[in-house]
């Protein structure tokens, strides 16, 4: 299963939303992410964001396999966070000591990345790449910079695809890949074609929108619309009350 999903249109309430209102949400999650600490209330967030999902259609099972990746991630964490934090050590292990207050950190260092990531795909799999493009159009970024948001939402799952493929390849050639340790490891002889592929294909795609005359007017119409519906002002208005609610007790209690 991929790692980065494409958007897929769902026929409900929530999921229609104006791009606006889900970036709001997105924006208000990531900084509630990165303020809060504690690993019980980061927990809070990531089920908020599934509840969410599963409000708005969304596959849940999505998020697996990206929050799989991360495992490799985590253990790393862990393990810096039991050797070098401060405070009493609970075992030694030659000239190194495991510190006790390593696990608190390393479980609020990994729920935060668990909550960051599947906010972050959540946005992907619920925001049209067009969308977003207006979205940023209506912020008057001219379209010559604001198309490219959209563009890059495309272009994530595609060289996701390139990526599998070379894996691929380089397995048929008999390099040792299995299991998500070993493929960190052999990044070396992957990231070569990768990279070059990437610069092949943003050259192919750099000539398509040139020979379109792709900026060459100031301004252009676009065959999609966005706009703010009264259902929009509620759920914008309630995102951002309560996001600024959260805030406000937390500073206040921790």
């Amino acid at each position: 299963m991929a790692l980065i999903t494409p958007y897929s249109y769902k026929d409900n309430t929530l999921h229609k939303l104006d791009p606006r209102t889900k970036l709001l949400w997105f924006l208000i999650m990531i900084t509630l992410a990165i303020v809060t600490e504690p690993p019980l209330l980061l927990i809070g967030g990531i089920a908020l964001v599934v509840l969410v999902s599963l409000v708005a259609g969304l596959d849940i099972r999505r998020y697996g396999p990206l929050v799989r990746a991360m495992i490799p991630v985590t253990i790393a964490v862990v393990i810096l966070q039991l050797i070098f934090a401060e405070g009493p050590t609970f075992a030694q292990l030659g000239p190194v000591g495991l510190h006790s207050q390593g696990f608190e950190i390393a479980f609020k260092v990994m729920f935060r990345i668990v909550l960051i990531v599947i906010v972050s795909l959540q946005f992907f799999m619920w925001v049209h790449p067009t969308d977003l493009a207006l979205t940023f159009v209506t912020f008057k970024v001219p379209y010559r910079y604001a198309l490219l948001f959209g563009l890059s939402l495309r272009t994530f799952p595609v060289m996701e695809r390139e990526l599998v493929r070379i894996y691929d390849s380089q397995a048929v050639r008999g390099l040792e890949l299995e299991g998500s340790l070993r493929k960190i490891v052999r990044l070396i002889p992957i990231m070569l074609p990768f990279v070059l592929r990437a610069l092949r294909r943003t050259t192919e795609v750099a000539i398509a929108m040139e020979l379109r005359a792709y900026g060459y007017d100031k301004t252009r119409t676009y065959l999609r619309a966005i706009r703010f519906t009264p259902s929009d002002w509620i759920a914008s208005g309630l995102v951002l009350a309560v996001g600024l609610a959260y805030l406000i007790w937390y500073l206040q209690t921790y």
